[in-house]
């Protein structure tokens, strides 16, 4: 005998089992149309999240591509502007257009003061030299001069950078190490006619060179020790390296023009993206 329950309740038969809703029964469910319905939402709403995501990605990987663009230009361009504004002379032939730029610049250096000093090195540390006391005895005299240490024995030399000076002490603290250590050799400090140069390399790299003009007294290969001279002495010369470091990347392009007043064009290009950069620089001494 089968009982009824009141309406939306289970119903038992004769054998006690219960019976499912009807919601439940054998046919219900979803409809094909219904599923394809839903995936197809389903897939929208994911292409949807993940364009977003990507052009989230895109926006912040530009970006970060022009920041990077940006800060090297300001770099190279403030580091330029700042040496070339307090230069001596301009130490070759500018052109006065920018149709006939020049991809490099050479000037000289006007930031130090004319010094010459020279000796035997007293004392060395791995990257200290003590000079002679017929050196200056005013604090800071040398800094960002170069040393030339050279082995009497066998005209080995080492070319270091000065970054401080104690005048009391006539210590020399300098930017690198030494390969082998100077004591006893000869050296020499001679600031009158540094000439710096800033080029852009096969590799999108802005250098800058920091050099000088030299030649021995029957004007044949430099040798120590070294006479320094003008960009346009009328004598045989040559070049001593005495840095070189890069100072900044992504430079597709670099121009300069003009001769008073220096005209800078830089191009920097990184992953598709590329800025322009133009400044003009009045030297002081020029």
């Amino acid at each position: 005998m089968k009982i009824l329950e009141k309406k939306g309740e289970k119903l038992k038969n004769n054998e006690g089992f219960i019976q499912p809703p009807f919601f439940l029964k054998m046919g219900a469910g979803f409809t094909l149309i219904e599923i394809l319905i839903s995936v197809t939402i389903f897939v929208f709403i994911t292409v949807a999240i993940y364009s977003v995501h990507a052009l989230s990605q895109r926006a912040y990987r530009e970006s970060e591509t022009a920041i990077e663009i940006t800060q090297n230009g300001r770099v190279i361009l403030d580091r330029m502007a700042r040496e070339i504004r307090q230069a001596k002379a301009i130490a070759m032939e500018m052109p006065e257009e920018q149709a006939e730029a020049a991809n490099e610049i050479i000037f000289q250096d006007g930031h130090l003061v004319p010094a010459f000093t020279e000796g035997q090195v007293q004392g060395a540390g791995v990257k200290t030299i003590v000079l002679e006391l017929s050196a200056s005895d005013k604090n800071g005299y040398y800094k960002n001069m170069f040393i030339m240490a050279v082995n009497p024995a066998n005209g080995e030399t080492q070319t270091k950078k000065i970054v401080n000076y104690d005048g009391e002490t006539r210590t020399a603290q300098l930017e690198e190490e030494w390969q082998t250590l100077p004591v006893g050799w000869d050296y020499q400090i001679d600031s009158s006619y540094y000439y710096v140069r800033y080029y852009r390399n096969d590799q999108d790299e802005v250098w800058k060179q920091v050099f000088a003009y030299c030649f021995t007294g029957a004007g044949e290969n430099c040798i120590h020790p070294l006479v320094f001279v003008a960009w346009n002495s009328a004598s045989s010369k040559q070049e001593i390296i005495l840095e070189e470091k890069i100072v900044g990347q992504y430079a597709s392009e670099m121009e300069f023009w003009g001769r008073r007043l220096i005209n800078v064009l830089l191009v920097l290009s990184k992953n598709g993206k590329t800025l322009n950069f133009e400044t003009s620089i009045a030297g002081r001494n020029l």
